[in-house]
């Protein structure tokens, strides 16, 4: 049983303050995240694609474009093949040029197992310096 709580406490109720920091809605963006649900009505297929994206200036001279996004799908007829798939990318821009680094990952599921897939890659000034891509299979340990 459950302790009762009398509805007039004796300690003094607090006085909550303001936040000093500035929230901004995601709807208020310039550039408005997405973030769609979506059935299939006749495969019952269901998919989630969520994307983001936005800028921060470091300095008078420098700046950062970052964008996330991702796509995730089941079936109900074979919840065992889900898949997703997600992109990151980090632009910085100066005046010396520019930097960008993309990673895709993508999962796909079977009954047995998880394939994975990590590819990165580094641009600079739109000539590639880095990539690496990395594949996995991992056994699917259900509980």
């Amino acid at each position: 049983m459950l302790p009762l709580v009398p509805a007039n406490g004796s300690a003094i109720a607090p006085s909550f303050r303001p936040s000093p920091a500035v929230v901004t809605r995601h709807a208020s963006a310039a550039e408005q995240p997405t973030w769609r649900v979506s059935r299939d009505a006749l495969s019952g297929r269901a998919e989630v694609e969520i994307a983001i994206a936005g800028d921060v200036r470091v300095n008078d001279t420098t700046l950062v474009r970052r964008s996330f996004a991702g796509t995730m799908r089941a079936d109900r007829d074979d919840p065992a093949s889900a898949s997703a798939f997600g992109r990151h990318t980090a632009r910085i821009v100066r005046p010396s040029g520019t930097t960008t680094s993309t990673s895709d990952l993508t999962i796909q599921a079977s009954a047995e197992r998880f394939h994975i897939t990590l590819t990165v890659e580094v641009l600079q000034n739109d000539a590639q310096v880095f990539v690496r891509r990395w594949v996995e299979s991992v056994p699917r340990l259900l509980l």
